[in-house]
């Protein structure tokens, strides 16, 4: 017995949306939406530093995460070269869970 899981109309749309995610295009607004969010999980970052740290130690922290994403992105195109964009926007995107998980550690 074979269960349908999708309509042949949603198998078609899934199909062009896949034929679509591999042009540039597809690629360019794939990007924005990460970069959207990536950029939305910072300001819940940072709002929660503050509360968490306190205003000089926020924006330590604040200045060190932008300092250490600055000085990165000098060498991002070596590492985007070897392990490829998606690994290295994986990667560029963990200092951002680095920072919860240390300040998760930090008052428990």
């Amino acid at each position: 017995v074979e269960i349908r899981l999708l309509s042949s109309k949603a198998m078609l749309l899934l199909n062009q949306f896949r034929s679509w995610y591999f042009t540039s295009h597809g690629q360019v607004i794939l990007l924005g939406i990460i970069f959207l969010l990536n950029f939305a999980a910072y300001l819940t970052i940072q709002a929660f530093s503050q509360r968490t740290y306190g205003d000089v130690l926020a924006s330590n922290t604040t200045f060190a995460l932008y300092i250490t994403f600055t000085l990165s992105s000098f060498v991002a195109p070596a590492i985007c070269l070897r392990l490829g964009p998606r690994r290295t926007l994986a990667l560029g995107i963990m200092g951002y869970a680095t920072l919860v998980v240390a300040s998760l550690a930090y008052f428990e």
